[in-house]
């Protein structure tokens, strides 16, 4: 590991450069815990497509896409005059406009099920919103969640991420939320309807990613998505999907 580590600062000089100056303005150097991987990250200059360089000009195919959400790549063509065309026009009016309007619209047509849109800043933003609804709509507290799945930064969920579930998953938050937020397990349906049967008097929902991603990447089995929809349908609870 020590040869990798030394072949990989003889590559990417510029980038440890630049890790330094960073440590000295942004905590840890990072502005993303998930972006930091020792001994320290690469730093982008560019990307096109499949290809992203770092400022080394080294050459990497990229599997990590912006957080999985350049399906068409990067700097694809036809989302560049996209955005230049809005540029022209306006951006970030903080004013309600028309294009949002057809941009519901057109989710409502390609995701049939989403009866109603909400627009969110970021997925932390969007997974309190939806914890929050489903404790309002259904008057309860606890929210059971997959083990080792990841739904932000909001404190409601930032529990059992990683092994050991049970041990804190950082400093600064209340262990009375362990009351009101639990773990079940994935693609395991017997296990989660015992912790669901446990929880029934006070379930207010069940959020899980689909296909999990801290957790490994991992479909879930149509069984699985089959039993909890059952599930909070019989308890009255909400199922929340949260995918990127």
């Amino acid at each position: 590991m020590d040869n990798l580590f030394d072949i990989y600062r003889q590559k990417t000089p510029s980038s440890e450069s630049l890790f330094k100056r960073a440590r000295e303005v942004m905590p840890g150097g990072i502005s993303h815990n998930v972006h930091f991987f020792p001994p320290y990250p690469f730093f982008l200059k560019r990307a096109k497509g499949s290809k992203i360089w770092d400022v080394d000009g080294n050459e990497y195919v990229d599997l990590w896409m912006g957080h999985y959400t350049h399906i068409l790549g990067h700097h694809p063509d036809v989302i560049v005059e996209a955005v230049q065309r809005q540029a022209k026009e306006g951006i970030h009016w903080g004013i309600v406009f028309e294009k949002q309007v057809e941009w519901a619209e057109l989710i409502q047509e390609l995701v049939p099920s989403a009866e109603m849109v909400r627009f969110c800043c970021s997925g932390t933003e969007a997974t309190m919103y939806a914890v929050r609804l489903a404790r309002a709509y259904t008057g309860k507290k606890i929210i059971l969640k997959i083990a080792g799945g990841w739904h932000g930064a909001n404190a409601d969920l930032t529990v059992g991420i990683k092994a050991p579930y049970e041990k804190e998953e950082s400093l600064g938050l209340f262990p009375e939320l362990r009351q009101y937020t639990k773990i079940i397990f994935f693609n395991d349906p017997s296990k989660s309807l015992e912790i669901i049967e446990q929880n029934k008097k006070d379930l207010a929902g069940i959020i899980l990613e689909p296909v999990i991603g801290e957790g490994g990447f991992i479909p879930a089995t149509t069984e699985y998505l089959k039993v909890l929809r059952s599930e909070t349908d019989r308890l009255g609870a909400l199922l929340i999907f949260d995918e990127v």
